[in-house]
C-alpha cells in the first residue's frame, strides 16, 4: 500500500509497518544477499581479490561469476515471493466480492418479501456494492479518481450529495464508512415492525 507523508507523524513506524519493508528486513534471503555483497566489497578492499591491470576495466571472471550468481539468486527469490503475494492478493480480492455477494443474498432472502423495507434493502445493497467498487478503484493508486466517482454516480450506487461528502468532506476510510452505512440500513430494515411480523425475530437476529 502507498504511504503518504504526514507532518504530524513524528515516527512513521505504524504506516511503514503496513508495507513490504518489514517483510523484507525479516527475510533470511535479503541478509544473505547483503552479506555476500559486503564480503565481495571487503575482499576487494583488502586486496584478497586483485583486479588484473592488463585487462583494463574488464571484471575478472571469479568476481563476475559471484555477482551473477547473486543476481540470479535474488531474481529467483523475488519471483517466488511475488508469485506467492500475487496468489494471496488474488484470493483476498475474490473474498471481497464473495462476502459482498453473500451479504446481498442474505438481504434478499431475509427481507425480499417485505415491501415496507424495500428502499432500505436497496440502500444497504447499494452501499455494500459501492464499497467494493471503491476498494478496486483504490487498490493500485491509493485514491479514487474523478472518473471512479463518476462511475459510482452513473451506476446509481451513490448520489451527488454522498459522492461530494466522501470525496471532499470526509477524511477517513470511505470504504469502512460505506460498510457502516450499509449495516445501518440493514439494521433499520430488520427493526421495522413489518419485517419482524412477516419474517420473524429469529431470522433477523
Amino acid at each position: 500500500m502507498p504511504v503518504y507523508y504526514d507532518p504530524q507523524v513524528i515516527y512513521p513506524r505504524v504506516p511503514w509497518s503496513k508495507t513490504v519493508y518489514p517483510h523484507v528486513l525479516r527475510s533470511l534471503e535479503f541478509w544473505l544477499c547483503v552479506a555476500a555483497h559486503a564480503a565481495l566489497v571487503v575482499l576487494l578492499h583488502l586486496e584478497y581479490m586483485r583486479l588484473p591491470e592488463d585487462k583494463g576495466t574488464l571484471v575478472p571472471p571469479e568476481l563476475a561469476a559471484a555477482v551473477f550468481a547473486l543476481a540470479v539468486l535474488a531474481t529467483a527469490l523475488l519471483t517466488v515471493n511475488c508469485q506467492h503475494w500475487n496468489e494471496a492478493v488474488t484470493c483476498a480480492c475474490a473474498q471481497v466480492g464473495e462476502q459482498t455477494r453473500l451479504f446481498v443474498q442474505e438481504l434478499q432472502s431475509s427481507l425480499g418479501r417485505v415491501d415496507e423495507v424495500l428502499a432500505l434493502r436497496f440502500a444497504a445493497a447499494k452501499y455494500a456494492l459501492a464499497g467494493v467498487y471503491l476498494f478496486f478503484f483504490a487498490i493500485t493508486g491509493g485514491s479514487v479518481t474523478a472518473r471512479g466517482w463518476g462511475e459510482l454516480r452513473a451506476k446509481g450506487l451513490l448520489d451527488d450529495r454522498e459522492v461530494q461528502f466522501l470525496e471532499s468532506q470526509y477524511s477517513g476510510d470511505c470504504i469502512a464508512l460505506l460498510h457502516v452505512w450499509a449495516m445501518w440500513a440493514a439494521q433499520e430494515a430488520a427493526a421495522d415492525p413489518a419485517a419482524r411480523v412477516r419474517v420473524g425475530p429469529e431470522a433477523l437476529a
